[in-house]
């Protein structure tokens, strides 16, 4: 996994799974581009050997000041709201949130944790002027894989625990017809722990 280089917005992203993989850390719903590259990469990436995947947000919806939708997968809840920004200023936002939803269902049944994972998402664009633009992108995430065991030959307990905070500002200025800047500045936190308690035992016979 640490040869898989993941960037959202021109900001590497650390341990981007879900669910012991299952699913992402992103939310589709918000995605507005991304590029995949196994191999031949530019080597502005080149400290990474597997693969490069770059993911850029979308924009809010600038045609109304407030809009939004929401689903329902299997797995999860996912919400988002989008409009263009108040008054006079040019640009948009958008705010995105997900959680799982079917741990508090068979939480209740089994007596146990199961694991779940809820995460907040935003991006503010404000257009200063003509071929000035200034992005804010945020994302707070975190997941708690809880697994407990008892039976009559194993009894444990497994944690898997991840967060991840970013928060990121983007500068883009045109010069002239042909040229292009982009400055950005990011914070991000990420730390992720794995935990295992438990006990096996084998009380199989055989006749020699």
């Amino acid at each position: 996994p640490d040869q898989n280089l993941t960037m959202m917005d021109g900001v590497e992203i650390h341990d981007p799974y879900r669910l012991f993989g299952l699913t992402s850390a992103f939310n589709p719903e918000t995605i507005g581009r991304f590029e995949l590259a196994t191999g031949g990469f530019s080597v502005k990436y080149g400290d990474r050997l597997a693969s490069l995947l770059l993911v850029e947000n979308r924009e809010g919806n600038r045609a109304r000041r407030l809009g939004g939708s929401a689903a329902l997968s299997i797995t999860d809840a996912n919400t988002v709201l989008e409009g263009a920004l108040p008054g006079r200023a040019t640009g948009s936002w958008l705010v995105s949130a997900r959680r799982t939803y079917y741990d508090l269902v068979a939480s209740r049944i089994a007596g146990q944790d199961f694991p779940q994972f809820a995460d907040l998402q935003t991006k503010l664009v404000w257009d200063l002027v003509p071929g000035r633009t200034l992005s804010l992108f945020g994302l707070r995430s975190r997941q708690d894989a809880a697994l407990n065991i008892d039976e009559d030959d194993a009894r444990g307990e497994f944690n898997d625990r991840t967060r991840n905070d970013l928060l990121s500002l983007r500068f883009d200025a045109a010069i002239g017809r042909v040229s292009h800047t982009k400055t950005i500045v990011s914070f991000s936190d990420s730390a992720s722990s794995f935990g295992v308690d438990a006990a096996f035992r084998n009380d199989s016979q055989r006749s020699n």
